[in-house]
């Protein structure tokens, strides 16, 4: 039998452990600009999706911010890549590309708000674009405050049905945990879908 004292422990434990999900509704305000992107949570910076620009989906410099696109209601990137947004934390990402050099990922980006072990959880599918093939993994990277460069810290496989994903990560305050897929290229294109994303930290 546990104790009182320890049995109370346990159960602070488990009412702090705070869980952070997608906003219900994430539209942009301004057509061609990113106004909205980063999405807020209690009035600060929580959610960001990125579109990668250049080659190297580890580099820093390689991401920018998505822009909204007003007439097909999505988060817009280069060459067919973006990102859809459905209410209750249901997104889709599109994995375009002319070739290995010009790919045009999207991401999705959560900002951290405090020290400690964060565990990111969803349902993940993907689904290839036309005469494209699914040779892909979903890429978990990490990147640390002030860092010009992103670390992997989890490569789950992608299969084109739905599969329940969860990677835990240690961060720092002010690091960022990312969510994208790869490799890409002229015959790796699809639509990467992530149903019921939650993070869950201290």
């Amino acid at each position: 039998m546990l104790r009182p004292l320890l049995l109370a422990s346990l159960v602070l434990a488990t009412a702090s452990a705070a869980e952070f999900r997608l906003p219900k509704k994430w539209i942009g305000s301004e057509d061609g600009k990113a106004t909205g992107n980063p999405a807020q949570v209690d009035g600060k910076d929580r959610w960001r999706l990125d579109g990668q620009m250049a080659g190297d989906q580890l580099a820093a410099a390689s991401w920018a911010p998505l822009a909204w696109k007003a007439d097909k209601t999505r988060w817009n990137g280069t060459q067919g890549g973006g990102a859809f947004y459905w209410s209750d934390g249901d997104l889709m990402l599109r994995m375009g590309g002319g070739d290995e050099k010009a790919p045009s990922a999207a991401a999705i980006v959560f900002l951290v708000p405090v020290a400690g072990p964060y565990t990111l959880s969803t349902n993940a599918s993907g689904k290839p674009w036309e005469k494209a093939v699914l040779p892909a993994t979903l890429l978990v990277l990490k990147r640390s405050k002030g860092s010009d460069k992103l670390e992997k810290v989890g490569e789950p496989p992608l299969a084109g049905e739905s599969a329940a994903v969860s990677v835990t990560a240690n961060l720092a305050e002010g690091d960022e945990l990312v969510l994208t897929a790869g490799p890409l290229g002229k015959k790796n294109q699809f639509n990467l879908r992530l149903d019921a994303l939650a993070i869950t930290g201290p």
